[in-house]
């Protein structure tokens, strides 16, 4: 099921997302909607702002991003199939200090056809339930 993308100027874009604490079947319908927007938006990520839902849960899926990129998971590197999409829920993110930021050019579902470039750290950690 897919789910209408907000985009840009709607207020629930700068809304901080809400803690999630209840994992139950009304998230994974969610999250599952989200997955199947995302992927017909032909995007590598969703936040749940972006579907009209103010709460810190996003999806991923970067089996498609075009850029060179390193993973691990838990001190493994298991192939993306194993783990792709990922649903993230509560998440922490931090860069990683001993890294530089480097400039990427990247697009938004929230601004469809545009892209720009963004400063982002090279490593972060992501912690997340």
């Amino acid at each position: 099921m897919s789910l209408p993308i907000v985009h840009y100027n709607t207020p629930i874009l700068r809304k901080k997302g809400a803690k999630i604490t209840a994992f139950d079947a009304k998230l994974t319908a969610l999250a599952n909607a989200m997955i199947d927007t995302m992927h017909e938006a032909h995007g590598i990520g969703l936040a749940a702002q972006q579907v009209g839902h103010a709460l810190q849960l996003c999806v991923v899926d970067l089996r498609a991003a075009e850029a060179d990129f390193d993973w691990n998971l838990d001190g493994a590197k298991p192939p993306l199939d194993l783990f792709m999409p990922m649903i993230i829920v509560n998440p922490e993110l931090a860069a990683d200090p001993a890294t530089d930021d480097y400039i990427f050019e990247e697009g938004c579902l929230s601004f469809p056809g545009i892209r720009g470039d963004v400063i982002r750290p090279d490593a972060v950690t992501l912690k997340f339930q």
